[in-house]
């Protein structure tokens, strides 16, 4: 089961979501995704989940466009710092590869 298991493929060409798996949100953290896409994605979205109660929940939102805003700048450091953890996790060149090369383009430093 995905994350966006609605989202129409034909309209959606890629679809890039960090964490690829999303964190218990029981941790008193707040809830962090970046991604990317092309192509045309739905303003309206419902965020679904289970409460500890083990009741279900519904969240609308409406996605906004950043006007002046480096979402790019904003949304790399998360993904960098998500992929270096998977990359040592999973000790995969490809994945190091990728990361330095998302560093390079967005001016931070990776380990």
């Amino acid at each position: 089961m995905g994350i966006f298991n609605d989202v129409d493929e034909v309209e959606v060409n890629v679809l890039l979501v960090c964490p690829s798996h999303i964190p218990d949100l029981s941790s008193d953290g707040p809830l962090l995704l970046s991604g990317r896409y092309k192509g045309s994605f739905s303003k309206d979205f419902e965020i679904k989940g289970v409460l500890p109660v083990f009741s279900n929940f519904v969240i609308d939102m409406k996605i906004q466009d950043a006007k002046d805003i480096p979402v790019q700048r904003i949304c790399a450091r998360d993904q960098i710092e998500y992929l270096t953890a998977q990359a040592w996790l999973s000790k995969d060149e490809k994945l190091e590869q990728k990361v330095a090369k998302l560093s390079l383009q967005n001016g931070f430093i990776s380990e």
